[in-house]
């Protein structure tokens, strides 16, 4: 009887893992099919010299750059899907700002996550430390969540420093869509140069 209840009991674990262990592979079958059928345009910024691929389908907004009638000290390209099913969008952004002569990359790594830490409730820094090269330059990788009113949103920020300037490429979601988008950010990283 005990006997049983034991062969019972493994015969149920064994089949939740194999249940898991599809549904998981499901999910990264479709992630890596999503990201193998998407079609990508190149955005190029002569001016700063960089480019990057994207996703034809998805919309591109530009934040122009500072000039004297608009005294906005950065600028800065969202990139984002379009789903009317979805209240919050992801979206990837690239944000290049001059540094100052007194920044250097070990600042700038540590104003930028106090900075986080100051600007979002609830923030939560899941990691951050030595990214992928990025346009053979080394990065610095922050995740993080934090709550706002459409609920708890998951960020990845990538940034490099180079010739006085910070390039900062960042992809949010909504968590529990997260992963889903996360394979075409990572195209997205890869593609992205700057001279």
């Amino acid at each position: 009887m005990i006997r049983d209840k034991l062969h019972l009991c493994d015969t149920l674990v064994l089949t939740l893992t194999v249940l898991v262990t599809l549904s998981c592979a499901l999910e990264i079958d479709d992630a890596v099919s999503q990201k193998s059928e998407t079609k990508f345009n190149t955005y190029q910024n002569p001016s700063l010299d960089m480019k990057i691929l994207y996703p034809s389908s998805w919309t591109q907004i530009i934040h122009p750059p500072f000039t004297f009638e608009n005294p906005t000290p950065f600028f800065m390209v969202y990139f984002s899907p379009f789903s009317a099913n979805e209240v919050v969008q992801p979206e990837f952004t690239i944000k290049v700002q001059n540094l100052s002569s007194s920044d250097e990359t070990g600042n700038f790594n540590y104003e930028e996550i106090r900075r986080l830490e100051e600007s979002y409730s609830d923030f939560k820094l899941i990691k951050s430390g030595t990214g992928p090269t990025i346009a053979n330059s080394s990065s610095y990788n922050v995740e993080f969540t934090y709550n706002d009113e459409q609920g708890l949103t998951k960020t990845l920020m990538t940034w490099i420093t180079k010739d006085g300037k910070a390039y900062t490429l960042s992809y949010s979601a909504k968590e529990s869509e997260y992963d889903k988008y996360l394979p075409i950010f990572e195209s997205m990283l890869s593609s992205f140069t700057v001279k």
